[in-house]
């Protein structure tokens, strides 16, 4: 049993905070509102007061823990050392557990996150009649034609014709003597960015490996428990737990940064004190971020040149929640023709987190404006990530705004390289297709 059974695990820890403020430098709500209570000083205050039961779980309180965006900025910035992820997932599950999920996510969480099936069969629906509900838009996205329970203007990308999971095939000539490979894709490189799917395949498959992609595996669930759902979410853990324990892989990859800090991180906290929390800290030490097993498995950089500036973005998850910085910016810098531009403040928050940019659309534009500001002082041409989510933010913020600026995962220019090794050099390749 952890923190996200019983809050009072970490009441030493709430009480570790010093109430200096610091966190207000670092959060990015914060810097939109400037309101004390969204502060993780603010928020743990409140949290206090619950634990000791001089306020309840109201719907004010709900609603403030999830103004929030789990940036972890205010735990990096922290001078003592409070682990404000910890506190914030934990009161929000115990939150869950006084009020109740609430119908809607109800219905989305178990009724779909929960059941593999059912949840494809809605996306596959949803890709068929995309074009009569949103209006075509910039490159393969879109805006609603009807209140879709997002906002009007929202440009979202189009969902994939046919799931990367279902079409991509594994080159078996390839990799006959490297390490088992296990790619974790997560829901949006399967259903949306199919392209990064491809070109993680593409690079794996290059340097030797032997890739093992499981067609039954489904979400990570972090949407599920960063909104206190825990009971669906170790379901969900334990499905993906088990295809793993299935398939015996060396290493696990992926190449989203909400994924990878699940497998590394919350499925151990999750499973604690559990049947499967020996296979979960078991897999979590061999899950890297693509960007990170390449650097450590020692990976032949392309020759193919690729003429672009680009500039980088650190998904909060992969920076501060998986440590890696440095691989990303290694990669990319080894790419024949590149012009890496490194922004101003590259690890600030854009706002997306997920779900927050839907149930918080003006206030996560406003934070994703500061982003576009950084980007547009590089001049570059494309902005490169590791994070689907965050992709999906600026490339919105990015058209609303009017900026010609494409928004590609690291490994798309990874692959572009290679397969533009031996042919005449040439300025237009295009390696964000989604199409499958």
């Amino acid at each position: 049993m952890g923190y996200f059974d019983d809050l009072s695990l970490l009441d030493r820890m709430l009480k570790q905070c010093g109430k200096c403020g610091f966190c207000q430098a670092h959060c990015p709500v914060y810097k939109q509102l400037f309101t004390e209570s969204v502060v993780a000083r603010g928020r743990i205050r409140m949290i206090k007061a619950v634990r000791d039961g001089s306020t309840a779980w109201s719907r004010q309180a709900v609603d403030r823990l999830h103004t929030c965006t789990l940036c972890l900025g205010c735990a990096a910035g922290c001078p003592t050392g409070v682990r404000t992820e910890e506190i914030f997932l934990g009161a929000r599950a115990q939150a869950v557990r006084h009020r109740g999920l609430g119908g809607l996510r109800w219905l989305v969480f178990r009724g779909l996150l929960h059941n593999p099936s059912v949840f494809r069969a809605l996306l596959h629906a949803g890709a068929r009649t995309w074009p009569l509900l949103f209006r075509s838009g910039p490159e393969a996205g879109g805006s609603p034609r009807l209140p879709l329970g997002i906002s009007m203007r929202r440009v979202v990308p189009r969902l994939a014709p046919t799931p990367f999971l279902k079409s991509a095939t594994v080159n078996q000539d390839r990799g006959t003597r490297g390490a088992r490979v296990l790619f974790f894709t997560g829901c949006l490189i399967n259903y949306v960015y199919t392209g990064v799917g491809r070109a993680v395949l593409e690079v794996l498959e290059r340097n030797g490996a032997q890739v093992l992609l499981p067609r039954e595996q489904h979400c990570c669930g972090t949407p599920v428990f960063a909104y206190g759902d825990v009971m669906t979410a170790r379901q969900m853990a334990r499905h993906n737990l088990q295809v793993i324990q299935k398939y015996r892989p060396d290493v696990i990859v992926t190449a989203c940064a909400t994924c990878g800090s699940a497998l590394k991180k919350h499925y151990v906290s999750l499973c604690e004190g559990g049947a499967l929390e020996d296979a979960a800290r078991r897999w979590a030490a061999c899950t890297y971020d693509i960007s990170e097993y390449l650097m450590e498995a020692g990976y032949r950089p392309p020759e193919g040149r690729i003429f672009m500036s680009v500039t980088y973005h650190d998904p909060c998850h992969l920076l501060r929640g998986q440590g890696v910085y440095e691989q990303p910016r290694r990669l990319l810098g080894g790419i024949p023709g590149i012009e890496f531009r490194e922004m101003a403040s590259a690890d600030r928050c854009c706002g997306g987190a997920g779900s927050f940019s839907l149930t918080h659309y003006a206030l996560s534009l406003a934070i994703t404006e500061e982003k576009l500001r950084s980007i547009r002082k590089t001049g570059a041409d494309a902005v490169a990530t590791g994070c689907g989510a965050c992709r999906m933010q600026i490339e919105d913020a990015a058209h609303q705004a009017g900026m010609p600026v494409r928004v590609m995962h690291t490994l798309e220019l990874v692959a572009m390289s290679y397969k533009a090794e031996g042919k005449e050099d040439r300025g237009d390749e295009r390696g964000s297709d989604r199409s499958v």
